[in-house]
């Protein structure tokens, strides 16, 4: 497994936990938005394995503001890193795949979209248009590359408590208000719009849907949206 990051210490971390545990890892600085830097990834994953069978692309940011506040630069760094980001890593795999994979031996690719891709909120344009493309890039990409052995599908989570959410400022207020990071996150979760239960997922329940689409199980599904949100978009 190789595990590609800007943050080459906490990917490396990651990996030696995977190898701690009999698996085998790789650790890889990446920064998504870079051509030049996907190039030299896969090359790297080759010289270790010769091959690429699985290919999650989760890499993402968020940013918050209405759309007459929102900077260029900040819709334009949105985009380079959740859509471009995405582009570039599926094109540098799907090269690789199209030469290796078989009928018994298929490709997967699974992009990580979001729930904001098909129901916005106020102040989250920049995020749900970035998303929305990653949901219609698994779908064109799903025709494309079926002829070729090669699964594309999409993951769409809605709230999920990840450390994306606790650096935000506004979540940084909720935990002075609430006296507690456990405090903000039920906060957070009693305002959950969606009709399932009153909670964020845990990171482990999206992986569980990621490992489904990966996985033989999932053999039979490719373009699909697998939207993992708690009814928030139902």
């Amino acid at each position: 497994m190789a595990l590609a990051d800007r943050d080459l210490v906490g990917a490396e971390s990651t990996a030696a936990h995977i190898r701690d545990t009999g698996g085998e890892a790789l650790a890889l600085l990446l920064d998504v938005t870079s051509e030049a830097q996907w190039e030299a990834a896969m090359a790297d994953v080759l010289d270790a394995w010769g091959r690429v069978d699985i290919a999650v692309l989760a890499a993402g940011i968020s940013h918050g503001a209405p759309v007459t506040d929102t900077a260029w630069e900040d819709w334009r760094r949105i985009m380079a890193v959740n859509l471009d980001g995405c582009f570039l890593g599926l094109r540098a795999v799907a090269r690789v795949m199209k030469g290796q994979a078989t009928a018994e031996c298929e490709g997967r690719i699974v992009l990580v979209s979001s729930a904001s891709g098909r129901k916005s909120t106020p102040g989250a344009a920049a995020y749900a248009v970035s998303k929305a493309g990653v949901s219609m890039l698994a779908r064109s990409a799903a025709l494309e590359l079926a002829e070729h052995h090669i699964r594309v599908n999409a993951v769409l989570p809605g709230g999920v408590r990840t450390a994306m959410w606790e650096s935000m400022p506004f979540f940084q207020d909720l935990v002075k208000s609430e006296g507690s990071l456990e405090g903000a996150w039920r906060a957070m979760e009693a305002q959950s719009p969606g009709p399932g239960q009153k909670r964020f997922a845990a990171p482990e329940e999206i992986a569980e849907g990621i490992l489904y689409l990966v996985s033989d199980a999932g053999r039979f599904a490719t373009g699909v949206e697998l939207v993992l949100d708690g009814g928030y978009s139902a």
